[in-house]
């Protein structure tokens, strides 16, 4: 296994090589990620809150935002996972993609609590 960093791979930019410290670094991160997506998905599987009428869309809104954010955590966790054992070519791809949709749910996620922020601030006012 050399120590040189993955030639024409969308791994390049985050410095990884396929040297066995970084796959084993890779590989714990994923049982890591793992972990905390299955801790957290269990709830959803199962009962869901009970809520009234007036909050139920809102929260509907925050389940699914905060769903998909666990899902991307989980097929991140297990394309690190994958590639620390085996270090396939095709699945740098994925993970590129896993890792755009965590980056998208992040940014709504973000931009929903400033959203709320000014409107708490514009109640106040």
């Amino acid at each position: 296994m050399s120590s040189e960093p993955v030639e024409d791979s969308r791994l390049r930019r985050f410095g990884l090589t396929r040297s066995f410290q970084d796959r084993l670094f890779v590989f714990l991160v994923g049982i890591l990620q793992e972990a905390f997506a299955v801790v957290f998905l269990a709830p959803f599987f199962y009962k869901r809150p009970a809520t009234n009428a007036a909050t139920d869309a809102s929260l509907e809104i925050v389940i699914a935002i905060w769903f998909e954010f666990l899902l991307a955590l989980l097929v991140l966790g297990a394309c690190c996972i994958i590639w620390g054992i085996a270090a396939p070519k095709w699945l740098e791809r994925l993970f590129s993609k896993a890792l755009g949709h965590l980056w998208v749910v992040l940014l709504v996620i973000c931009l929903s609590l400033l959203v709320a922020f000014w409107y708490v601030l514009a109640l106040r006012a």
